[in-house]
């Protein structure tokens, strides 16, 4: 079994999709982390991993909240960007998406992208790595 240690989202160094360690990461004020799960579980009100919460420093964007309940299509990006807001105001160099295996964070990654982020990364391993691991932080809301 891979016992590898997750990634230290305060220094990341993740690609997009990949996981693989690149370049050396910027520093972490210049860095925005967008946690792609429901509010009840950036909260840690709902318990879906090893351990509630979110990572540090996460902003939260649900991916379900960036869709058009009833077309199901993205919504216009007025509306994307306020989404975003939070992360987009601090001009980050780099933004990791993340949420509980890296699939509802790939539609974030995908939004930021076309609103004009160009390095997004994506964590692969998201809460269901990070919870995993006692040492690394968790934040509750509440």
């Amino acid at each position: 079994m891979d016992r590898r240690r997750p990634p230290d989202l305060r220094r990341p160094r993740a690609r997009l999709a990949t996981g693989h360690l690149h370049r050396p990461s910027p520093p972490r004020n210049e860095v925005g982390i967008v946690d792609a799960l429901p509010p009840d579980v950036y909260r840690g009100d709902r318990h879906d991993y090893a351990r509630p919460g979110h990572i540090p420093g996460a902003v939260n964007v649900p991916f379900a909240a960036l869709v058009d309940p009833d077309t199901h299509r993205y919504l216009p990006e007025d509306q994307l960007r306020a989404a975003f807001s939070g992360v987009l105001s601090a001009d980050p160099e780099r933004v990791i998406t993340y949420c509980g295996g890296a699939i509802a964070a790939s539609s974030d990654a995908f939004i930021l992208n076309l609103l004009g982020v160009d390095d997004v990364a994506i964590y692969d391993g998201s809460l269901s790595e990070w919870s995993a691991d006692p040492s690394l932080p968790l934040v509750t809301c509440g």
